[in-house]
């Protein structure tokens, strides 16, 4: 059902040194754990806080982690600050020591770093780049489905490397670097700042953004498996709406162009082109149709439905048919790939 699938909410695992894992929104307001010379506590407005209290111990690694459908805010050792995005992670030490602070973070974060000009902090983004900072405020989008590593900075200043090409580039307040795999770093400027922090205010803000990268970050924040028809390729949208809404809203919002249409089915959504759509219900009454049938039957339709769009109206076809045996699918797959129509299998 459509109501299965819902906005994200403040969820969060806690790793610690011992492989030990907490779900923290389900922990209250309090101690939730001591290691390595620290105390983690949760606050009040949720956040996961850890507090030096002791020099000698041995130093431990912690990871929060964010589950689709999720974000969650942490203050490091240090007085750092740390907001993480659905299907996010960081690693850090429960002290830092040594001559630098350094975390390892994976998909998206924005951070304010406490000011330390004797220990500066380090971003280490896994095989692709590092950025060094001593006090600043910046967001980095590092998710592996993506095509680059988007660095800005919103202010201070930062310093970025990429692992690739060994190359260095300092930002000023409103710069982003982006870094895309054989291709070098490209420093952009006159970002607008408040889009990139959207996901951090609670909104989604999109300014020709193309559809691909929009349902990523749909799939991530409602923990929803999306299906996207490749002839949609290449089309954007703009458009701001509150992440706290019904996924069926944000999809209205697509569908209210003349290319769009969706269809939703528990946690499943399929994001399709207008006129382009027959519809199965099954029926478990029926007895078994051969495969051979469905295909004449589909062809027809086909047509059909061709002349209705050469007509310039809109046309969904309804057909019952039984699907209890396997090879029916196979053939409404093969038909959807020759044909480049969706097909949808829906049960009474």
């Amino acid at each position: 059902m459509a109501h299965s699938i819902v906005p994200g909410t403040e969820k969060a695992l806690l790793k610690l040194d011992d492989g030990t894992v907490i779900e923290l929104d389900s922990t209250g307001a309090g101690n939730v754990a001591s290691e390595g010379g620290s105390e983690i506590v949760k606050l009040k407005d949720g956040t996961i806080a850890y507090n030096n209290v002791s020099a000698n111990q041995e130093v431990k690694f912690n990871e929060v982690s964010i589950p689709a459908g999720g974000s969650y805010k942490l203050r490091l050792p240090d007085g750092t600050m740390v907001w993480l995005n659905a299907v996010s992670s960081i690693r850090f030490p429960t002290r830092f020591t040594g001559p630098e602070r350094k975390v390892v973070v994976k998909g998206e974060a924005y951070f304010e770093v406490a000011h330390n000009k004797k220990q500066p902090f380090i971003v280490d983004i896994p095989g692709r780049q590092q950025i060094s900072v001593l006090g600043t405020h910046f967001n980095v989008n590092a998710y592996e489905d993506e095509a680059a590593v988007k660095t800005t900075l919103i202010q201070g200043s930062v310093k970025v490397h990429t692992l690739s090409s060994g190359k260095n580039v300092v930002l000023k307040p409103g710069q982003q670097t982006v870094v895309r795999a054989g291709r070098g770093i490209e420093t952009l400027t006159g970002i607008d700042v408040e889009k990139v922090m959207a996901w951090k205010n609670g909104y989604f803000d999109f300014d020709q953004t193309e559809i691909s990268e929009i349902m990523r970050q749909v799939s991530r924040w409602y923990n929803a498996n999306i299906e996207l028809d490749p002839r949609l390729k290449g089309l954007t949208f703009s458009g701001r709406l509150p992440r706290k809404e019904n996924v069926q809203k944000l999809l209205k919002m697509f569908e209210a162009t003349s290319t769009v249409r969706y269809h939703v089915a528990g946690n499943q959504i399929k994001v399709y082109q207008k006129n382009r759509c027959v519809f199965f219900r099954a029926c478990q009454g029926l007895q078994f149709l051969n495969a051979y049938f469905i295909m004449r039957l589909t062809t027809f339709l086909l047509l059909f439905s061709c002349i209705q769009v050469f007509a310039g109206t809109s046309y969904s076809q309804y057909v019952t048919i039984s699907c209890k045996n396997e090879r029916i699918q196979l053939v409404l797959q093969k038909i959807e790939k020759q044909t480049g129509y969706s097909f949808f299998i829906m049960t009474s």
